[in-house]
């Protein structure tokens, strides 16, 4: 029996909001790095901003937080090689 999933990446999301350095700072790095992520502003999200309103950016992977603000490049990295694994 084959996994249909057995090359999917996991799900990196980026919870950032408007008019926000730190979150523009981190996108742009995961789009240099050849991140495969999504956007979620944390404003749009009653559960997200009960959660994480001041703490943006936050990186999930798989809708678990591996970090949140300041995110350093290195920590951005980490993450986008653990985006690129396998479940």
């Amino acid at each position: 029996m084959t996994d249909s999933n057995a090359s999917a990446s996991h799900r990196l999301t980026l919870v950032t909001r408007a008019e926000c350095e730190l979150c523009e700072d981190a996108e742009r790095e995961l789009r240099r790095l050849g991140a495969d992520f999504e956007l979620v502003d944390v404003d749009g999200d009653a559960g997200l901003f009960g959660r994480y309103d001041e703490y943006v950016p936050v990186l999930l992977l798989d809708g678990v937080e591996l970090a949140h603000a300041p995110l350093g490049n290195e920590t951005l990295r980490a993450a986008a090689e653990a985006a690129r694994r396998r479940p």
